[in-house]
């Protein structure tokens, strides 16, 4: 090693090398000394020379900026707060610093900027797409941008609401886009008719892009006078087509017809019926006064001799059962009286109008009494216990010879005797054997003053005066 130093100094100045003792060699800054020869240090150290015996690495958070050991090292830079650590600082390398990215248009941030530091690498920003809403979609919350430091936030997306069963769209689904809400559909429930009345349209649904409408109903039509309902109103519903009442007008009676049932109007939730027309029918044995109207068939307003005219004037019958003058009981009112029987068809009840109308027509008038007198005592008038009175007796046979041949359906059950100025006491079958005179069962009852007012029957017996 000697013999080494000693060939390095022959190179230098005699004079130099002859003045440096060998245990006194100082280095020059980037040197140290090696078995006192001054040797290089490498790039990334530093030695101030002099009797060095070691380069020193740059310490952490220094680097050699020049790659010269006889420069200090120096600190490594700082990222700022908009960068991140993109590369480490070593040795002979700064920090390496990179800007933190910024969202773009249609971006969020997603993962914010990490700056990172001495021994730890940074992370730029993480970004996101923001998304759009698809088919039957909306927007409900814009996307947020955010920036490096902050988190931003995805498009919100919902479902455009679609109708059920049973309703419509009323607004149409606004999908807006990742920078503006949109507005979801709008929904109302389809209306069904209420009573009396018709869907004329249908509920149209409708889709979220297309707004839909709701039920149309009518009021359905009422039949007007001189008209009749055909078909009643159908009410249809939301998803069905109803109908309105149909009507056609009431047919009219021609010359020589009358009416014989008048046009049922009916109604929308009923059908009517038509004017019943029938052609005018003659009447046997009438011998003045013929005539019919639209309103009514023939009637006859005086029958020819022999025969008598029904109470409807419709019919001319041979004779009405009449007797008299006769004695109806021991009373003056009912002295020289006339009984006639008139079949009414039907069973009414008799009324004070009828009956004074009847004897009125034949000149005559209504007894004032409430009751004959039989002349036996008691009620014995026409039951059993009667039997031997004149007044049972004129009454039976008044029945058995006068009205049975001409009335052959009359019995005493359906006969109403019409004898007193208060309907109240008109006689009839009113208790057991209280018509014994006219064929009824044997018994004390009363005929008179039991209701007569109420007693419908089919043949009328006038007593008039």
């Amino acid at each position: 090693m000697f013999r080494d130093w000693i060939a390095v100094c022959s190179l230098m100045v005699l004079v130099a090398c002859g003045e440096v003792a060998p245990d006194k060699v100082e280095c020059e800054a980037g040197q140290f000394l090696v078995d006192d020869v001054c040797m290089a240090c490498e790039a990334g150290t530093y030695s101030a020379g002099g009797m060095a015996l070691e380069c020193v690495a740059c310490e952490a958070g220094t680097f050699d900026d020049d790659a010269s050991a006889a420069t200090v090292c120096i600190a490594c830079a700082a990222c700022a707060d908009t960068e991140f650590t993109l590369g480490q600082c070593a040795a002979l390398a700064d920090t390496e610093c990179g800007s933190c990215r910024e969202p773009g248009p249609g971006e969020f941030v997603s993962g914010v900027c990490t700056q990172g530091g001495q021994g730890e690498m940074g992370r730029d920003t993480i970004m996101g797409t923001c998304s759009e809403p698809g088919p039957g979609e909306f927007v409900s919350s814009a996307c947020v941008a955010g920036n490096a430091s902050t988190v931003g936030a995805d498009t919100e997306v919902g479902s455009c609401r679609v109708p059920q069963e049973g309703e419509y769209v009323s607004l149409i689904c606004v999908p807006g886009d990742h920078q503006t809400t949109g507005k979801d559909s709008a929904v109302s429930t389809c209306s069904e008719p209420g009573p009396g009345e018709f869907v004329t349209e249908i509920c149209m649904v409708g889709n979220t892009g297309l707004v839909g409408s709701d039920t149309v109903s009518a009021t359905c039509s009422e039949p007007i006078v001189g008209t009749y309902v055909t078909a009643i109103c159908i009410a249809g519903s939301s998803s069905s087509v109803g109908s309105d009442t149909a009507r056609v007008l009431c047919s009219l009676a021609n010359a020589g017809q009358y009416v014989a049932m008048g046009c049922v109007l009916g109604s929308s939730s009923s059908t009517g019926s038509d004017t019943v027309v029938a052609p005018c029918t003659g009447i046997d044995n009438c011998a003045t006064g013929l005539a019919c109207t639209t309103a009514s068939n023939s009637v006859c307003e005086v029958c020819e001799p022999g025969f008598n005219l029904s109470m409807d004037s419709t019919t001319c019958r041979a004779g009405i059962p009449t007797i008299g003058p006769i004695s109806w009981g021991t009373d003056a009112e009912f002295q020289n009286v006339f009984v006639y029987a008139v079949d009414k068809g039907s069973d009414v009840t008799g009324t004070m109008a009828a009956y004074s109308t009847f004897c009125g027509t034949r000149g005559k008038s209504i007894p004032n009494e409430q009751y004959p007198h039989n002349g036996c005592g008691g009620g014995a008038i026409f039951n059993s216990d009667g039997t031997s009175c004149p007044m049972y007796m004129t009454a039976h046979d008044y029945f058995y010879n006068q009205v049975l041949p001409v009335f052959t359906e009359a019995t005493y059950d359906n006969i109403l005797i019409m004898q007193s100025n208060a309907e109240y006491c008109f006689a009839h079958n009113a208790e057991e054997g209280s018509m014994h005179a006219f064929g009824g069962p044997a018994g004390d009852g009363y005929s008179f003053c039991r209701d007569g007012d109420s007693a419908q029957k089919r043949f009328h017996i006038y007593v008039c005066k």
